[in-house]
């Protein structure tokens, strides 16, 4: 009978972030970091921590994530193929703090959550390593593109 693998992977991944406000004609931009861990095969369930820094103007902000979600390769199978796009989704919870560099204002801590949505590729190499590249969509507003590797167990 054929055997189906369950998977356990860690994806690390950064790059650029960009994010517009409508009311300003300042956008925000920076760079991004982020740790998935991902279980499963066709469907995987996953958990992140994300980072970044950014600044918009005279405003330095540092951002961190953790999330929860899913992900879909539609073309997953055994042997894992070279090429694996992939979908996906997550829920996140967000700390930002921003810091006003041109006088001696204290900084302004917020709280919020959001949804990512991704689509990427992994580039497997070996059943257990490989390289991932994505771009995601975060909050509807911030625009998050990715290179990284991944190590499956």
């Amino acid at each position: 009978p054929s055997k189906s693998y369950a998977i356990f992977q860690i994806k690390f991944f950064g790059g650029p972030l960009i994010e517009t406000e409508d009311s300003s004609a300042t956008s925000k931009k920076g760079t991004f970091f982020k740790t998935l861990v991902a279980y499963g095969s066709t469907f995987r369930f996953t958990g992140s921590f994300s980072y970044s820094q950014s600044s918009m103007g005279t405003i330095n902000i540092i951002q961190g994530e953790v999330g929860f979600g899913t992900s879909f390769f539609p073309h997953y199978s055994e042997p894992v193929p070279f090429l694996l796009p992939y979908l996906h989704t997550e829920a996140v919870a967000l700390l930002k703090t921003e810091d006003q560099t041109s006088n001696a204002d204290l900084k302004e801590q917020s709280y919020s959550g959001a949804v990512n949505i991704a689509v990427g590729l992994d580039i497997n190499l070996s059943r257990t390593f490989g390289f991932t590249l994505g771009t995601e969509l975060h909050n509807s507003k911030e625009h998050r593109t990715f290179i990284g590797f991944l190590q499956g167990y």
